[in-house]
């Protein structure tokens, strides 16, 4: 080795190694599907959590059944046992082999020869095991007693709930999510997962606050609630301060005791704190607060009634109520101003915004020659295309045919009705007018695959303008012919897996441009 190398010997690591005197019990939480079918029993969903040794386990729960269809029947339940059998029910569930426990509610081992199992999918842990990792998000089967417990989850490879029907699939989230407190609609990724819970075994909470006068703080002081009979004595808590620019202060302590204070050399900003065990690993983690903060009360008073009108005929007219507002505030305890910090702070948020809106929105007006060219340029390069545009006509296909610089590249259009029945000039209609300019844009080679359909009825079924190029789907604020003449917006739909969804069964329920045209030629030319 050089003369600057040096070997660094690492002890076994194993934050579940104290389990059998962190724990006192664990409680498994499952949810599964019958499949009469296939003659299965599917795991959707579960986790196991282990109880601190100052809680008293819970009473057992005996199995929850509800119907799902004729094919499919839901059960939950919970199972309470001892924390070493809940692990290795968990690690036998990692392996593919998870057991499912008795109707009287024990939980025999997975070399039982009666044992029977849950089908479940391939599961890839998150971490790898032993490792543990400090929660810094919301989780299911977590209630607030847990602040950020300590996780491992093992994700499903396959989604189960593909088995289901559209409606199948929603009516068993809202049945899990009353049964198990398990919201699969906000974390669809759960679905035939399992979470291993592991609270913090050795101080139920922490709190942090400045300590000095307003104007002159000296430092913070970090108040540990420990468990009963446990003792904060050998953590180390690590104390980060950010200011404006930066990371201003880190401080690493080794407690004597459930009270720290922490001497600052400035007064402190926003702060984060982290606890870590030399045994157990990371305990806890938290996200910068800052300790410069009043707070506003605004209360709503109702001074008066108004009568609203019908807004047709056959209904009736009802009445609201108007309130005024006012702002109660009381004055936040703050320390001596800080120009230069709110200067840079304030020019980096409005600086972090301009990215955002460059990244996620366009405006335009007056330009319509720029407007085309980032139109082509958001086009240019994409994998596929979705146009859902009402107005969509002959004289905009060029503009999204030649942007794509992959011939091969599908584009898909989605016009209406509506439009298409307008004249384009005597004797021609929109709709005539569009099939010639597609079969002139069809004769030219290469060219890029490009169908049509079209919106049926007197008001089409999608109003807005919609463009989906490759994994992004962006709003316009007017169709292509007019795109960017006046103050027009091009914005990124932040979540666009909603609005795709009816995009596509809208396309589904339209007929192709040239079946409608056919159909139409039959009473009047297109």
């Amino acid at each position: 080795m050089g003369p600057y190398t040096r070997r660094v010997e690492l002890a076994a690591f194993d934050p579940m190694g104290t389990l059998a005197g962190d724990y006192g019990s664990a409680v498994l939480h499952l949810a599964w599907a019958i499949d009469r079918k296939r003659r299965s029993r599917l795991l959707l969903a579960g986790a196991v959590e282990l109880l601190p040794t100052e809680m008293p386990p819970p009473e057992p729960q005996g199995e929850r059944c509800d119907k799902l269809s004729h094919n499919f029947f839901l059960y939950a339940r919970e199972v309470v046992a001892p924390p070493e059998r809940a692990l290795a029910w968990f690690e036998d569930a990692a392996a593919g082999r998870a057991v499912r426990p008795k109707a009287d509610g024990t939980l025999p081992g997975s070399t039982d020869p009666d044992a029977e199992f849950f089908v479940t999918p391939a599961l890839a842990p998150e971490p790898p095991a032993p490792a543990l990792v400090v929660a810094t998000g919301p989780l299911p089967f977590c209630p607030d007693w847990h602040g950020r417990p300590r996780v491992r989850h093992l994700i499903a490879e396959a989604d189960p709930s593909r088995m289901f029907t559209s409606a199948e699939r929603t009516q068993a989230a809202t049945w899990l999510a009353q049964e198990l407190q398990l919201d699969l609609n906000e974390f669809p990724e759960f679905w035939g997962s399992l979470h291993l819970l592991a609270p913090n075994p050795v101080f139920r909470s922490l709190r942090v606050r400045p300590e000095g006068e307003p104007k002159n703080r000296s430092g913070v002081v970090v108040t540990f609630v420990p468990r009963t009979g446990r003792s904060v004595e050998g953590l180390t808590l690590i104390l980060e301060e950010e200011r404006p620019t930066g990371l201003g202060v880190l401080i690493s302590v080794t407690l004597d005791g459930t009270i720290a204070r922490i001497p600052m050399p400035t007064n402190p900003g926003s702060v984060r704190e982290r606890v870590i065990d030399p045994k157990r690993g990371v305990l806890h983690d938290s996200p910068f607060g800052i300790f410069d903060v009043g707070f506003a009360l605004t209360m709503r008073m109702s001074s008066q009634r108004r009568r609203v009108a019908p807004t047709r005929p056959a209904e009736a007219g009802y009445e609201v109520e108007l309130f005024s507002s006012q702002k109660v505030a009381a004055p936040a305890q703050v320390g001596p101003p800080e120009s230069a910090g709110r200067t840079l702070a304030t020019s980096t948020a409005e600086r972090q915004q301009r990215a955002r809106g460059t990244e996620n929105q366009r405006w335009f007006r007056d330009r319509a020659k720029d407007a085309v060219q980032v139109l082509r340029e958001t086009i240019g390069k994409a994998s596929n295309v979705l146009l859902c545009d009402p107005y969509f006509g002959g004289d905009d296909l060029h503009r999204i045919v030649l942007a794509i610089s992959d011939p091969a590249v599908p584009v898909r259009i989605l016009t209406s009705e509506r439009f298409l029945r307008q004249p384009h000039g005597p004797p021609t209609t929109e709709g005539a007018h569009l099939l010639a300019r597609l079969a002139e844009a069809q004769a030219a080679t290469p060219v890029n695959p490009v169908t049509i359909h079209v919106m049926e009825g007197e008001h089409p079924a999608i109003h807005d303008r919609f463009l989906y190029v490759g994994e992004r789907l962006w709003m316009l604020g007017s169709s292509l012919n007019h795109f960017g003449g006046r103050g027009t917006l091009m914005v990124s739909v932040p979540d666009p897996d909603p609005v795709l969804e009816d995009l596509e069964r809208v396309w589904d329920a339209s007929p192709e441009l040239n079946a409608w045209a056919a159909r139409r030629a039959q009473g009047a030319a297109p």
